[in-house]
């Protein structure tokens, strides 16, 4: 073991030994049974602009057509099924602000849907590149560009918006024979959004190949950066700053299909030295068949905990899990299990408004054994103390939660004494995007929610500052 992860792995010990994380985390099940297809695919955003996290559910399956499926919430993470029919699909649904109106649209497996405002969506006309597609201001032009996976085409595509909603495929040759997943984000820290894919066996190349880094120009053109980061198959990315070192790392779910079945990859975690250049950490995130993972502040202690999806029963694999982060990148099991049917998908987010991060977990609701889809509630408990004593003579601007975050986050922060203070957002170019506190505030602890739905993806900054102290820190906005 290399020195640095030694003395990580040394203070990380020294550290829960010590009592000094006193966070607690639990899920429960909300008991509702949200549909009995093979859901696919999950992906949660306000989608008929009431202020909370709706869901959309793509479901399929190869010998019976099923529709998929939007879940509408009531405000406390109780969902209703829209009457809406949306075609099946195996890929994700992508929401975000397509054509600038102010509502969350979709680009599904090479359609455009477009939102009336209420969550009622009309197909446009116009047909892309099938695949797994992640939105992101790809050409800095301040509108949302798409990244296609290509599975089973050639290359990846790249499609750059107009701003109204109108794509062109960019001339560029993506070149990669299976890629199945992306995550879009700003891997080598130079303001632009850049491309971590992930590759899975298909016909043509079974056995998958190396996952890869593509990085931005600035305009939306991609490079290859030459890395090979692994040679399993990998089913899902998620990207988020796991070790507090102000980049992104990537988590990656790695599946193994059948006949090779009983030999499952290991999930991999990769670590960012800031330049877009990734690291095979040598932690364990467990061999079962894993078909998502999801990044996000689960135990509410300011760094990123992770949720493991796994595509297997409970009689064949593993129920899903959460790995706690100690501090430093560093993951513990904590023997949290989560259900046993075999999830295909999971989406984090504040389902019930209670400020912690809950879980909508797609399940294949037809084949071995499968269930309905979940929702599981996070009943967390945060608290982060020093030797067990909570100082009260500082302030404190805490991390916000999720981060990464689409379009919701919550800001908390401490005052010690009756002061004037401000809460600001600033873009990663430091212009002031908005302020969100300026007044007099007493004594006490401070929550606070931003919403983003107007901003595009990337990194933005929050900033407190009252009488001589001022403390600055980072989120990530992932539409």
């Amino acid at each position: 073991m290399k020195k640095k992860q030694y003395y990580l792995w040394i203070l990380s010990a020294l550290l829960f030994l010590s009592g000094t994380l006193k966070s607690q985390i639990s899920f429960y099940d909300s008991g509702q049974n949200l549909g009995s297809l093979t859901s696919w695919r999950v992906t949660v955003g306000d989608i008929d602009n009431d202020g909370d996290l709706d869901a959309l559910v793509s479901n399929w399956h190869h010998q019976n057509s099923e529709h998929s499926k939007i879940w509408f919430n009531d405000g406390n993470g109780f969902f209703s099924e829209g009457t809406q029919s949306l075609p099946p699909s195996q890929f994700n649904a992508s929401l975000g602000d397509l054509d600038l109106d102010g509502d969350l649209d979709i680009w599904w497996d090479g359609r455009i849907r477009i939102n009336d405002g209420n969550g009622n969506f009309t197909q446009s006309g116009s047909f892309y590149l099938p695949g797994t597609s992640a939105l992101g201001d790809l050409d800095n032009d301040g509108d949302l560009d798409v990244f296609v996976t290509n599975f089973h085409y050639n290359a990846n595509g790249v499609y750059l918006n107009d701003g109204t909603g109108h794509f062109t495929l960019g001339g560029q040759y993506l070149q990669q024979s299976s890629a199945w997943t992306v995550a879009l984000g700003d891997l080598d820290n130079d303001g632009d959004v850049d491309a971590y894919t992930g590759s899975i066996g298909n016909l043509v190349n079974p056995a998958g190949e190396p996952d890869m880094v593509w990085l931005n120009n600035g305009i939306g053109s991609f490079n290859n950066n030459g890395q090979e980061l692994g040679n399993y198959q990998a089913y899902k990315v998620a990207l988020g700053d796991v070790d507090s070192d102000g980049d992104l790392d990537a988590l990656v779910a790695n599946w193994h299909r059948a006949p090779n079945s009983s030999h499952p990859q290991p999930n991999q975690l990769w670590i960012n030295d800031g330049n877009g250049n990734f690291a095979v950490s040598s932690q364990e995130f467990g061999t079962s068949i894993v078909s998502d993972v999801a990044l996000g502040d689960l135990d509410r202690d300011g760094d990123l905990d992770a949720f493991i999806a796994n595509g297997e029963s409970t009689t064949h694999g593993k129920a899903n899990e959460v790995r706690i982060n100690v501090g430093n990148g560093l993951f513990q099991d904590n023997g949290i299990r989560l259900g046993n049917s075999p999830s295909l998908d999971v989406a984090l987010g504040d389902l019930d408004g209670d400020g912690d991060l809950d879980a909508f977990i797609a399940n294949c609701g037809i084949f071995n054994g499968g269930h309905p889809n979940k929702v599981w509630f996070n009943n967390s408990v945060a608290g982060v103390t020093e030797n067990g004593i909570i100082s009260a003579n500082t302030f404190k601007l805490k991390q916000n939660y999720p981060n990464p975050f689409n379009p919701n986050t919550i800001i908390e922060f401490k005052i010690p004494k009756t002061s004037i203070i401000s809460i600001e957002i600033f873009d990663i170019l430091g212009r002031k995007i908005k302020t969100l506190i300026n007044e007099e505030k007493a004594a006490g602890n401070y929550t606070i929610l931003f919403n983003a739905y107007n901003l595009y993806s990337g990194v933005y900054f929050y900033s407190l500052t009252a009488q001589d102290f001022q403390q600055t820190r980072k989120m990530i906005l992932a539409k």
